[in-house]
């Protein structure tokens, strides 16, 4: 095991399936874990996105970020879409890299367009919104009906209120229901209250 100059630390052990982890911690607090490490980190030295997916998270979650931006960007470079968005939330947070917004809506968007639900889900809110880019409701409902398609249950919400505004499709109370029905089996709880207020409009 190694550690860092940072107080960080690695503890090998087994789960109970007797599979191989390493988890990594400061001050006794779970950072992050890595199952099959050396399994693992050969196949992301091989080439394996997922691998080199896996692996960046690990090492990122444990502040190690040279290491982490490595393999993040090598998997992206492959068109992982969960890396992708990964680094998209890392340049527009600022964490652990400088804070970019181009590399951050260039990541977004390829992660989107690659069909990962929770980029999809941001792409449109931020043309629902106006940030990063022009307002455009058109675009925002394309984005965030690709995501709710997924069954992401916080694009539901948003398309929820969507149809319940009229914001950027055109007003209807019995869509905006189902939506919001699927995003409150979903756990969004904010969802509830805005079915609540809708139901006695739907009956």
């Amino acid at each position: 095991p190694y550690v860092d100059g940072d107080k960080e630390g690695t503890e090998e052990a087994y789960d109970e399936d007797g599979i191989k982890y390493i988890r990594c911690y400061h001050n006794d607090k779970e950072l992050s874990e890595l199952y099959a490490p050396t399994d693992v980190t050969n196949k992301a030295k091989q080439g394996d996105s997922t691998a080199q997916y896996h692996l960046g998270k690990y090492e990122f979650e444990c502040t190690n970020y040279d290491a982490a931006m490595k393999w993040l960007t090598q998997s992206a470079e492959q068109n992982h879409p969960g890396a992708l968005l990964f680094l998209a939330y890392a340049y527009n947070d600022g964490d652990g890299v400088a804070q970019d917004s181009k590399k951050y809506l260039s990541y977004l968007f390829k992660a989107a367009e690659l069909g990962e639900s929770d980029a999809q889900l941001e792409v449109g809110y931020l043309n629902l919104i106006g940030e990063g880019m022009p307002k455009n409701l058109p675009e925002a409902y394309k984005w965030i009906k690709k995501s709710a398609d997924q069954g992401n249950a916080q694009a539901h919400y948003n398309l929820g209120l969507m149809y319940r505004n009229g914001d950027g499709v055109e007003k209807d109370l019995n869509k905006a229901k189902l939506h919001l029905t699927a995003a409150v089996k979903g756990g969004v709880k904010p969802a509830l209250a805005a079915l609540k207020e809708l139901t006695p409009q739907t009956k």
